[in-house]
């Protein structure tokens, strides 16, 4: 039996628009993988939006989806995103008061590819599913190809630029002080630690959540800042990324066949050339506002299947949104992405 597996991307549960937060759309996309039928299934990130909501509130709301988890697949692998990026800190905080408790003094380590085990969500996921908590990246091995599975926050936003920045400023230290080099992804995560949790402290202080939700309202001073300032990349096809993919694939020694991701919302895949096949979830939310994010298409609830072909699927719909890539043609073949989607 060739393995299959299922990615799920951007469910943020705590916001309104969240579409598994209805129990009705839990039971229809269990009755469509069927029970016991998936070997492997990845919450690709952003699973809690904690930048809007308090960690009880969306935790309670994610209880259909995990409770069903469990009977569907035989593996629940989750992926921390931008917007869950506090779990990932919960975990290394967790790690850190283990230690202690065993005078083990050790500094939070900010190293990628981290595995921490089931200790923040297993205790929501029943019937004895198997359960890993990962950061930032999950690679796999299937039918002869090489998977890689990112939120996709990387991509974009400070993570872009950081890294240029701390190494200028680490050589310019080093000659100073003649201090140690650090290991730039450590500092990078270090840094986007920074960013992320003002965000979640304002989730705490709800207030601050709703005022900031007025003044993107705002569509001058929205569309300055979306521009400009805090350029978003949601609903940007693959194509748009691919560079910029390929870009960041050049940190690592060894090369995808392919590449899977979220965070931009917005289903689709591309390759060019030689490259890696990249492949976007798409995301499980209604459109908060199409006239402040313009997108061009809303299609809802789509997810990755991974079996002996790699193919995007919308809840419901019989024929693949993306697809399906034959797993031995994904070095091969030529794909330009959606042409319906334009932006």
């Amino acid at each position: 039996m060739v393995e299959r597996i299922v990615l799920i991307s951007d469910t943020h549960f705590g916001v309104e628009n969240a579409t598994l937060r209805n129990k009705e759309t839990v039971d229809a996309f269990r009755k469509e993988l069927g029970d016991n039928q998936i070997d492997e299934l990845v919450l690709l990130g952003d699973l809690f939006d904690l930048w809007k909501a308090v960690p009880k509130s969306a935790i309670s709301e994610s209880i259909e989806l995990m409770s069903a988890l469990g009977k569907m697949a035989k593996k629940v692998t989750y992926i921390v995103g931008n917007h869950d990026y506090h779990i990932f800190l919960m975990c290394q905080e967790s790690k850190f008061l283990e230690g202690l408790q065993h005078s083990k003094f050790e500094d939070l380590n900010f190293s990628l590819e981290q595995d921490f085990g089931s200790d923040i969500i297993g205790s929501l996921i029943s019937d004895g599913c198997i359960v890993d908590v990962q950061y930032a990246r999950y690679w796999k091995d299937h039918l002869g190809v090489k998977l890689l599975f990112m939120h996709g926050h990387h991509l974009d936003g400070v993570q872009t630029f950081v890294p240029d920045i701390l190494t200028s400023i680490d050589l310019f230290l080093s000659k100073l002080f003649h201090s140690a080099k650090i290991d730039d992804e450590e500092k990078l995560e270090a840094a986007i630690a920074s960013s992320y949790e003002p965000l979640y402290r304002n989730a705490v202080a709800g207030e601050l959540v709703t005022v900031e939700n007025g003044v993107w309202q705002i569509p001058s001073f929205f569309g300055l800042l979306k521009g400009h300032v805090c350029k978003t990349l949601r609903f940007t096809p693959v194509e748009q990324m691919y560079s910029t993919i390929e870009s960041y694939l050049t940190r690592f020694t060894k090369k995808p066949d392919v590449f899977v991701y979220g965070h931009t919302h917005l289903a689709d895949a591309y390759r060019k050339g030689d490259g890696v096949l990249a492949v976007n979830t798409g995301c499980w939310l209604t459109e908060e506002d199409p006239s402040v994010w313009n997108n061009p298409e809303e299609i809802p609830n789509t997810y990755v299947m991974i079996d002996d072909a790699v193919t995007v699927k919308q809840l419901g719909k019989e024929k693949p949104l993306v697809g399906p890539f034959n797993i031995s043609d994904v070095r091969t073949l030529q794909f330009k992405g959606r042409n319906s989607v334009k932006v």
